[in-house]
C-alpha cells in the first residue's frame, strides 16, 4: 500500500505541473474554475477507491469483479452529477472547460488506478 501512495503522489506531482501550465498558458481562453479542487478531488477519491479495491480483492475472484465494475459505474454517475451540479450553480461560460478538465482527470486517474491495481493483483 505503502508504493501505491509514492506512486500516486509522484503521478499527482505531475499533474499538478500540467495544470499549472494549464492556468499559466491556456486560462485565458479556456478559463477553469477550481482546478486546483479537482486536482485534490481526484487524489481522494483514487486513495479511497485503491483503497476499497484492495480490500475487495482479498476475497473471491467473482466478488472482486462485481465490486470493480459496480464501484467503477457508480464512480462515473456520481463525477457526471458533480458536473451537472457545477453547471447548474456557476456561469455557463466556465462550464465546458470545467466539464473537459474533470473529464481529463478522470481519464488520466482511472487510466494510473488501472495500472498499478493490474502490476498489484498481478504479484498477488
Amino acid at each position: 500500500m505503502k508504493s501505491f501512495f509514492i506512486k500516486l503522489f509522484l503521478f499527482s506531482l505531475l499533474m499538478a505541473a500540467a495544470d499549472y501550465c494549464w492556468q499559466l498558458f491556456m486560462s485565458a481562453q479556456f478559463p477553469v474554475k477550481h482546478l486546483w479542487y479537482i486536482l485534490a478531488f481526484f487524489i481522494a477519491a483514487t486513495s479511497a477507491f485503491h483503497f476499497l479495491t484492495m480490500n475487495a480483492a482479498r476475497g473471491a475472484p467473482k466478488n472482486f469483479i462485481r465490486y470493480y465494475m459496480s464501484a467503477t459505474g457508480l464512480r462515473l454517475l456520481i463525477y457526471v452529477a458533480i458536473i451537472l451540479v457545477y453547471r447548474l450553480s456557476e456561469g455557463k461560460e466556465t462550464t465546458i472547460p470545467f466539464a473537459i478538465a474533470f473529464m481529463a482527470h478522470y481519464f488520466l486517474f482511472t487510466a494510473f488506478e488501472v495500472v498499478v491495481l493490474l502490476k498489484q493483483l498481478k504479484e498477488k
